[in-house]
């Protein structure tokens, strides 16, 4: 962190459960808060970050939103669809071949999703294709 401070850039981390210490310590400050002025907004989970931002709520919550959406756009459906993160291996070059060919494969598919105009699903379209696999032909140049 200190390497991306001296370049002049920031960060916005999550804090995870699996470091015990520092999710004790942040979530500690927010209840001590809220039992002051703080009261959070009906929020149905509580997610925490720390940042070397300066404290400003809206700018924060874009890069966080900016972030999810990554999340939920790309490595989602690299889970949901390719079973990304059941995958174990571990050596070599090989997790980063996996990961090149797992998205040549999803940009592949979502450019036969719109040359195609359709809604289908990319795990549909992803199923279509394997039983039919003429519509690859159809679909690419």
């Amino acid at each position: 962190m200190q390497a991306l401070r001296e370049a002049g850039a920031d960060y916005v981390l999550v804090v995870k459960r699996n470091q015990p210490t520092l999710h004790r310590e942040v979530k500690a400050a927010f209840d001590d808060a809220e039992r002051g002025v703080f009261r959070p907004v009906g929020s149905a989970s509580v997610r925490y970050y720390i940042s070397s931002r300066p404290a400003d709520a809206e700018a924060l919550l874009e890069l966080v939103r900016g972030h999810w959406g990554v999340e939920n756009g790309l490595h989602r459906t690299l889970d949901v669809q390719f079973r990304e993160d059941d995958c174990h291996m571990r050596s070599g070059h090989a997790p980063a071949v996996m990961g090149i060919l797992r998205r040549t494969a999803l940009n592949m598919l979502r450019t036969i999703q719109r040359k195609l105009e359709t809604d289908v699903s990319i795990g549909l379209l992803r199923d279509r294709i394997g039983r039919q696999p003429w519509i690859l032909a159809d679909a690419l140049p």
